[in-house]
């Protein structure tokens, strides 16, 4: 709630990664570092719609650091971030998942692929959850095959339907 200097206070990171029930078989599970309603959740959500890619940078590099030590005992093949449509990446100047895929990459030394992209259609944002369940169907696309097993980043984790959506694709269902 309080500007910094470039740095996440110590009050504001999160206590500890939370490992969330998977919202599907194709989802072994899922980590879940903040809430929306927390500090940090906040300034995610003002990184991503203030279009602040320095916000978001730090913000990749505190959920990293607290996310690192669980991420390095998967044996991970590949880190693949969410697509965003590009018009949003026009829009925003980034894409918030492939930041933060890209310094989870840095950080563990798991390559990071971008093997998903996503046609353009009606933000899961503006949706209800019945909606953000098929709003996704046919619009997710691979565009290349990643191996092995894989961590999928998205900024936001709100009814799994992005990350459900992504699983199939990359499991070529």
């Amino acid at each position: 709630g309080a500007e910094g200097q470039g740095a996440i206070c110590p009050d504001c990171l999160p206590p500890a990664v939370h490992r969330s029930a998977p919202p599907s078989e194709d989802i072994r599970g899922a980590f879940v570092l903040t809430g929306w309603d927390q500090p940090l959740g906040r300034a995610l959500a003002q990184a991503k719609y203030g279009r602040d890619r320095s916000l978001m940078c730090h913000l990749a590099t505190a959920f990293t650091d607290r996310l690192a030590p669980a991420i390095q005992r998967l044996q991970l093949d590949a880190v693949v971030p969410a697509p965003s449509a590009w018009t949003r990446r026009l829009y925003r100047g980034f894409s918030p998942a492939a930041v933060l895929a890209a310094a989870v990459s840095r950080r563990t030394g798991v390559p990071m692929v971008d093997a998903l992209t996503v046609h353009r259609g009606p933000k899961q944002a503006s949706l209800r959850a019945a909606e953000r369940r098929t709003s996704l169907q046919g619009r997710v696309r691979s565009n290349r095959a990643v191996p092995g097993t894989v961590l999928l980043i998205d900024d936001i984790w709100t009814t799994g339907a992005t990350a459900r959506a992504c699983s199939r694709e990359l499991l070529g269902e």
